[in-house]
């Protein structure tokens, strides 16, 4: 049977897109080169060969265009729905397809609410490998966040001129809706690979510290929400973080000092908790794989 990835080209959020890349990355590892970009929004429409279609990411938009056609077999791993009515309105065609690996306990927990077989499985992007060498370069991407951030940066700025090192500021918003789907994927390929140099990511983005963890650079989280957002339950243990406010108060005041083993130095216990998750994940795909 033919593989597929989730792809979009309907929204701004390259963070999709990592979460693409994320599969296909799966995929290779496990010796399948051949697989076809479908269209997350529009999956009910589908008409071409039978497909196995590797399901993660975010659902959905559009309400109306799920399920998937009769000619996808979807493959649930790295799953979020932010919609418990979506998993409500569609019990038996999840419990068909049952287990779902769910992306966060938020998902997994509408899943078991309506009896439906699942499990944690964690975010794809987590399965990304290691990068090893870095480079002296700080990278700070959608954390703009609170009063202080401006004076953060300010901070960041200084501390960079002093020690030698550069500042990268970039997005995952982009005015790419309607681009070809590998524009996009070109676009987070690059993202990666300037996540996997970094010295340091600061990041108020879920698809940008998960994939930091994997590829063992340093990352602070920064988020509003950390502790209420249904995106984030479950994956605590990996994302780590704190809230704007007191986030940018320790970096400012470490940036002061410099201190940096504070910057560049990653939890054990983090590092532990992703390779645990790199293992869990890559069992759970060969698994999913097999059921094809």
């Amino acid at each position: 049977m033919k593989y597929g990835v989730i792809c979009t080209s309907q929204t701004r959020n390259i963070g999709d897109d990592i979460q693409s890349l994320a599969a296909i990355h799966f995929l290779r590892k496990n010796g399948i080169t051949d697989y076809i970009c479908v269209e997350r929004e529009e999956l009910n429409s589908y008409s071409g060969e039978p497909l196995a279609l590797i399901t993660n990411g975010w659902f959905l938009h559009k309400f109306q265009n799920f399920p998937p056609s009769g000619k996808i077999k979807p493959l649930f791993i790295g799953f979020y729905s932010h919609y418990p009515s979506l998993i409500e309105k569609h019990r038996e065609y999840f419990k068909k397809h049952e287990p779902i690996g769910c992306r966060s306990a938020s998902t997994l927990l509408a899943c078991q609410e309506h009896g439906i077989e699942a499990y944690l499985s964690g975010c794809l992007t987590l399965g990304f490998d290691e990068v090893s060498h870095k480079e002296p370069h700080v990278c700070v991407v959608d954390a703009h966040y609170g009063t202080e951030f401006s004076k953060f940066c300010d901070a960041l700025n200084g501390y960079a001129k002093t020690m030698g090192r550069s500042v990268i500021y970039t997005s995952h918003d982009r005015n790419m809706v309607g681009f070809p789907y590998a524009k996009r994927l070109d676009i987070a390929q690059s993202l990666l690979h300037l996540y996997g140099r970094s010295s340091l990511v600061v990041t108020g983005r879920l698809h940008c510290v998960l994939p930091c963890r994997a590829l063992n650079t340093s990352v602070k989280f920064v988020h509003p929400d950390l502790y209420d957002d249904p995106r984030f339950k479950g994956l605590e243990d990996i994302i780590g973080g704190n809230t704007p406010d007191d986030s940018w108060k320790e970096l400012i005041k470490n940036i002061k000092k410099p201190d940096p083993a504070y910057f560049y130095s990653i939890d054990e216990t983090i590092t532990e908790s992703v390779e645990n998750k790199k293992i869990s994940l890559g069992k759970s795909f060969r698994e999913l794989l097999d059921r094809a």
